[in-house]
């Protein structure tokens, strides 16, 4: 269990968070066999499936409690509504409500969930657009789940990270613009996956090398004819050759 605790709008909360996993890996093996003429490995490997994100992992299904969950957050999880079962506690007087509820009327929530749920509603809680109580909540709930499934825990991601980069929102806040956000995408991505993108031959001794923006001289990451920049975005370089973390793929054909 993780206690989310804090002071927010003048109003004191405190949730805690309980994830626990229902199914098996060996039903992924299962649905994957159901759904092929092929004979399907024996050994699951999660870390492949959930970064497929194929059907099978929607048998993989975990149970999250919430209490002391402040009734809009409620509100904001409920919305999610493919692969996600919540149950609420009652506003009814009649079912033991004592009093009028409020935004941070203090409840009760609880939701069964599967794999591909959890990865599609943490693009969006985890997102600096979410409300910070909001995100605190989603944050210990992935943390809930490293612990019963680290596989998953792993593709649990924000929108931004999700994208590779990319912000859709309306207002974008600037966190791609951050060495945090370079850092999250640099664990969540697998380079050799990445269009036009192979792992640099000695990406190890990479880390010790520095290349840097020509702006801040912060360490960049290679694109192709590009260098990026956590604060600067895009910086022009013509020594894209020996970049400290990538090298153009040669070997496509353009």
């Amino acid at each position: 269990m993780i206690t989310v605790a804090g002071t927010c709008e003048n109003h004191d909360y405190k949730i805690e968070v309980t994830a626990t996993k229902i199914t098996t890996a060996d039903l992924v093996h299962k649905a994957a066999q159901r759904t092929s003429w092929n004979k399907v490995k024996d050994n699951i490997n999660l870390d492949k499936w959930y970064r497929s994100e194929h059907s099978p992992i929607r048998t993989q299904e975990f149970w999250i409690d919430l209490i002391g969950l402040p009734h809009f957050v409620h509100t904001h999880f409920v919305r999610h509504h493919v692969g996600i079962q919540p149950f609420v506690k009652t506003g009814r007087e009649d079912r033991g409500m004592i009093g009028e509820q409020t935004r941070w009327t203090s409840g009760e929530m609880s939701f069964m969930i599967n794999a591909q749920a959890l990865i599609n509603m943490a693009r969006l809680r985890l997102c600096t657009q979410a409300h910070v109580v909001t995100r605190q909540i989603f944050q210990a709930i992935k943390d809930e789940i490293a612990v019963v499934d680290p596989h998953l825990a792993k593709y649990m991601v924000r929108e931004c990270v999700y994208r590779n980069g990319y912000c859709k929102e309306f207002k974008p806040c600037g966190f791609l613009h951050t060495e945090e956000a370079l850092t999250e995408i640099g664990n969540y991505i697998d380079p050799s996956r990445t269009l036009n993108m192979t792992p640099a031959k000695e990406n190890v001794a990479a880390l010790d090398s520095e290349k840097k923006c020509s702006a801040c001289s912060s360490l960049v990451m290679g694109l192709e004819n590009k260098c990026y920049c956590g604060k600067h975005g895009f910086q022009i370089t013509t020594d894209i050759e020996n970049c400290v973390h990538f090298q153009p793929n040669k070997n496509i054909n353009r």
